[in-house]
Protein backbone atom coordinates (compact mmCIF):
# COMPACT_ATOMS: atom_id res chain seq x y z
CA UNK A 1 0.00 0.00 0.00
CA UNK A 2 1.12 3.38 -1.64
CA UNK A 3 0.54 6.64 0.02
CA UNK A 4 0.25 9.15 -2.72
CA UNK A 5 2.96 11.98 -2.78
CA UNK A 6 0.10 14.42 -2.58
CA UNK A 7 -0.65 12.76 0.99
CA UNK A 8 2.87 12.51 2.19
CA UNK A 9 3.57 16.33 1.52
CA UNK A 10 0.80 16.70 3.97
CA UNK A 11 1.79 14.48 6.73
CA UNK A 12 3.19 15.90 9.91
CA UNK A 13 5.85 13.86 11.12
CA UNK A 14 6.38 12.60 14.66
CA UNK A 15 9.78 14.92 14.54
CA UNK A 16 7.99 17.99 14.00
CA UNK A 17 5.65 17.28 16.53
CA UNK A 18 8.66 17.10 18.93
CA UNK A 19 9.82 20.27 17.69
CA UNK A 20 6.37 21.76 18.25
CA UNK A 21 6.23 20.08 21.75
CA UNK A 22 10.14 21.35 23.06
CA UNK A 23 9.02 25.45 22.16
CA UNK A 24 7.84 27.87 24.09
CA UNK A 25 5.44 28.64 21.11
CA UNK A 26 1.52 28.52 21.37
CA UNK A 27 0.72 25.07 20.68
CA UNK A 28 3.43 23.73 22.12
CA UNK A 29 0.69 22.80 25.08
CA UNK A 30 -1.01 21.07 22.49
CA UNK A 31 1.86 19.10 21.23
CA UNK A 32 2.82 17.30 24.17
CA UNK A 33 -0.70 15.94 24.74
CA UNK A 34 -0.75 14.76 21.39
CA UNK A 35 2.63 13.06 21.43
CA UNK A 36 1.92 11.39 25.22
CA UNK A 37 -1.58 10.16 23.62
CA UNK A 38 -0.34 9.06 20.59
CA UNK A 39 2.75 6.74 21.92
CA UNK A 40 2.19 6.64 26.01
CA UNK A 41 0.42 3.08 25.32
CA UNK A 42 3.67 2.22 23.27
CA UNK A 43 5.95 3.59 26.12
CA UNK A 44 4.01 1.89 28.86
CA UNK A 45 3.80 -1.52 27.05
CA UNK A 46 7.84 -1.41 26.71
CA UNK A 47 8.97 -0.15 30.01
CA UNK A 48 6.18 -2.95 31.67
CA UNK A 49 7.98 -5.57 29.40
CA UNK A 50 11.82 -4.57 29.99
CA UNK A 51 11.25 -3.58 34.50
CA UNK A 52 8.90 -6.41 35.07
CA UNK A 53 7.34 -4.46 37.43
CA UNK A 54 4.20 -2.24 36.89
CA UNK A 55 5.25 0.71 39.92
CA UNK A 56 8.44 0.57 38.11
CA UNK A 57 7.00 1.17 35.00
CA UNK A 58 5.28 4.11 36.18
CA UNK A 59 8.29 5.51 38.19
CA UNK A 60 10.37 5.64 34.61
CA UNK A 61 6.96 6.67 32.83
CA UNK A 62 6.25 9.88 34.74
CA UNK A 63 10.27 10.64 34.61
CA UNK A 64 9.67 9.95 30.89
CA UNK A 65 6.34 12.09 30.84
CA UNK A 66 8.22 15.47 33.05
CA UNK A 67 11.04 15.38 30.55
CA UNK A 68 8.92 15.93 27.74
CA UNK A 69 7.14 18.84 29.76
CA UNK A 70 10.21 20.44 30.32
CA UNK A 71 11.45 20.74 27.27
CA UNK A 72 14.02 18.47 27.26
CA UNK A 73 14.31 16.62 24.00
CA UNK A 74 14.65 20.15 22.05
CA UNK A 75 18.19 19.56 21.40
CA UNK A 76 17.41 15.71 20.09
CA UNK A 77 18.97 15.39 16.37
CA UNK A 78 16.37 15.38 13.91
CA UNK A 79 19.00 13.80 11.04
CA UNK A 80 18.86 10.64 12.89
CA UNK A 81 15.82 9.53 11.57
CA UNK A 82 13.32 7.44 13.14
CA UNK A 83 11.52 8.76 15.71
CA UNK A 84 11.12 5.45 17.91
CA UNK A 85 15.26 5.00 17.56
CA UNK A 86 15.13 8.24 19.64
CA UNK A 87 12.30 7.65 21.69
CA UNK A 88 13.71 4.09 22.40
CA UNK A 89 16.96 5.29 23.07
CA UNK A 90 15.43 7.86 25.52
CA UNK A 91 13.37 5.55 27.03
CA UNK A 92 16.58 2.90 27.87
CA UNK A 93 18.86 5.78 29.51
CA UNK A 94 16.40 6.26 31.84
CA UNK A 95 15.87 2.60 32.85
CA UNK A 96 19.63 2.38 33.20
CA UNK A 97 19.00 5.58 35.31
CA UNK A 98 16.37 4.06 37.42
CA UNK A 99 18.33 1.00 37.84
CA UNK A 100 21.19 2.68 39.25
CA UNK A 101 19.11 4.66 41.57
CA UNK A 102 17.24 1.09 42.77
CA UNK A 103 20.95 -0.07 43.09
CA UNK A 104 22.14 2.77 45.39
CA UNK A 105 19.05 2.59 47.61
CA UNK A 106 19.50 -1.42 47.78
CA UNK A 107 23.11 -0.92 49.10
CA UNK A 108 21.54 1.64 51.68
CA UNK A 109 18.72 -0.82 52.37
CA UNK A 110 15.85 1.19 51.43
CA UNK A 111 14.65 -0.71 48.45
CA UNK A 112 13.63 -3.75 46.90
CA UNK A 113 15.34 -6.20 44.47
CA UNK A 114 14.04 -4.68 40.85
CA UNK A 115 15.09 -7.23 38.00
CA UNK A 116 16.34 -5.04 34.68
CA UNK A 117 15.36 -7.38 32.26
CA UNK A 118 15.80 -4.50 29.14
CA UNK A 119 19.73 -4.28 29.93
CA UNK A 120 21.52 -6.62 27.71
CA UNK A 121 18.64 -6.72 24.82
CA UNK A 122 19.58 -6.72 21.68
CA UNK A 123 18.95 -3.57 18.82
CA UNK A 124 19.10 -5.30 16.06
CA UNK A 125 16.92 -8.41 16.90
CA UNK A 126 14.05 -6.82 15.80
CA UNK A 127 11.59 -8.43 18.16
CA UNK A 128 13.12 -6.62 21.33
CA UNK A 129 10.34 -5.18 23.86
CA UNK A 130 10.17 -1.81 22.34
CA UNK A 131 9.55 -2.84 18.92
CA UNK A 132 6.95 -5.25 19.58
CA UNK A 133 5.04 -2.50 21.64
CA UNK A 134 5.90 -0.22 18.95
CA UNK A 135 4.53 -2.35 16.17
CA UNK A 136 1.08 -2.89 18.52
CA UNK A 137 0.61 0.85 19.05
CA UNK A 138 0.62 0.97 15.36
CA UNK A 139 -2.33 -1.23 14.70
CA UNK A 140 -4.28 -0.17 17.65
CA UNK A 141 -3.94 3.24 15.72
CA UNK A 142 -4.96 2.24 12.49
CA UNK A 143 -7.77 0.63 14.24
CA UNK A 144 -9.32 3.27 16.03
CA UNK A 145 -9.21 5.03 12.71
CA UNK A 146 -11.26 2.34 11.11
CA UNK A 147 -13.49 2.87 13.82
CA UNK A 148 -13.66 6.77 13.49
CA UNK A 149 -14.12 6.01 9.76
CA UNK A 150 -17.20 3.66 10.15
CA UNK A 151 -18.83 6.37 12.76
CA UNK A 152 -18.50 9.04 10.29
CA UNK A 153 -18.95 7.51 7.05
CA UNK A 154 -21.90 5.02 8.37
CA UNK A 155 -20.00 2.07 6.68
CA UNK A 156 -19.44 -0.89 8.99
CA UNK A 157 -15.95 -1.20 8.14
CA UNK A 158 -14.75 -1.56 11.58
CA UNK A 159 -16.88 -4.05 12.33
CA UNK A 160 -16.54 -6.20 9.37
CA UNK A 161 -12.70 -6.35 9.30
CA UNK A 162 -12.46 -6.75 13.36
CA UNK A 163 -14.63 -9.88 13.02
CA UNK A 164 -12.46 -10.99 10.47
CA UNK A 165 -9.63 -10.78 12.61
CA UNK A 166 -11.83 -12.71 15.44
CA UNK A 167 -12.74 -15.21 13.72
CA UNK A 168 -10.47 -16.61 10.94
CA UNK A 169 -12.24 -19.82 11.29
CA UNK A 170 -15.50 -18.39 9.70
CA UNK A 171 -16.41 -19.13 5.85
CA UNK A 172 -17.41 -15.99 4.37
CA UNK A 173 -20.72 -17.14 4.48
CA UNK A 174 -20.72 -17.60 7.92
CA UNK A 175 -19.25 -14.46 8.85
CA UNK A 176 -21.85 -12.98 7.32
CA UNK A 177 -24.44 -14.84 8.66
CA UNK A 178 -22.53 -14.36 12.49
CA UNK A 179 -22.72 -10.41 11.90
CA UNK A 180 -26.03 -10.18 10.89
CA UNK A 181 -27.54 -11.65 13.97
CA UNK A 182 -25.07 -10.18 16.27
CA UNK A 183 -24.63 -6.08 15.51
CA UNK A 184 -27.13 -3.57 16.26
CA UNK A 185 -26.03 -1.79 12.78
CA UNK A 186 -27.39 -2.56 9.41
CA UNK A 187 -25.13 -5.34 7.49
CA UNK A 188 -24.21 -5.15 3.68
CA UNK A 189 -26.41 -8.07 2.00
CA UNK A 190 -24.28 -11.00 1.12
CA UNK A 191 -24.01 -10.00 -1.99
CA UNK A 192 -22.18 -6.74 -1.48
CA UNK A 193 -20.45 -8.57 2.07
CA UNK A 194 -17.36 -9.66 0.53
CA UNK A 195 -16.78 -5.92 -1.50
CA UNK A 196 -16.90 -4.47 1.84
CA UNK A 197 -14.50 -6.71 3.48
CA UNK A 198 -12.16 -6.14 0.46
CA UNK A 199 -12.40 -2.16 0.86
CA UNK A 200 -12.42 -2.34 4.70
CA UNK A 201 -8.54 -4.43 4.37
CA UNK A 202 -7.63 -1.66 1.82
CA UNK A 203 -8.85 0.96 3.94
CA UNK A 204 -7.03 -0.22 6.95
CA UNK A 205 -4.15 -0.63 4.75
CA UNK A 206 -3.86 2.78 3.81
CA UNK A 207 -4.30 3.77 7.35
CA UNK A 208 -1.80 1.64 9.17
CA UNK A 209 0.91 3.33 6.54
CA UNK A 210 0.03 6.69 7.04
CA UNK A 211 0.14 5.99 10.79
CA UNK A 212 4.16 4.39 10.36
CA UNK A 213 4.66 7.50 7.71
CA UNK A 214 3.94 9.84 11.00
CA UNK A 215 6.80 8.36 12.88
CA UNK A 216 9.82 9.29 10.14
CA UNK A 217 11.42 11.91 9.41
CA UNK A 218 11.19 11.86 5.25
CA UNK A 219 8.30 9.71 4.41
CA UNK A 220 9.11 8.84 1.17
CA UNK A 221 7.45 5.37 -0.28
CA UNK A 222 10.55 4.00 -0.13
CA UNK A 223 11.21 4.66 3.35
CA UNK A 224 7.63 3.69 4.55
CA UNK A 225 7.68 0.41 2.83
CA UNK A 226 11.32 -0.37 5.21
CA UNK A 227 9.94 0.77 7.94
CA UNK A 228 6.35 -1.24 7.50
CA UNK A 229 8.76 -4.48 7.10
CA UNK A 230 10.92 -3.79 10.01
CA UNK A 231 8.08 -3.46 11.81
CA UNK A 232 6.58 -6.37 10.74
CA UNK A 233 3.57 -4.38 9.18
CA UNK A 234 3.93 -5.08 5.82
CA UNK A 235 1.84 -8.10 5.55
CA UNK A 236 -1.50 -5.70 6.39
CA UNK A 237 -0.51 -3.63 3.44
CA UNK A 238 -0.78 -6.12 0.56
CA UNK A 239 -2.45 -4.94 -2.25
Amino acid sequence: MKVSNSRLSKIETQWSLVRRANTIEPGATMAQTELFELYSPAVKRYLLASLGNRESADEVFQEFALRIVRGDFRNADFEKGRFRNMLKTSLYRLMVDFHRRKQKQRKLGTADQIDFIAAEEDADSGCDAFTLAWRQTMLDQAWRRLEQLQIESSKPYYTILRARVDHPEMTTKQLHEHLHESQPIAIPAEGSFRVYLHRARRRFAKLLTEQVAISIEEPTPDNIEAELIDLGLHVFCRP
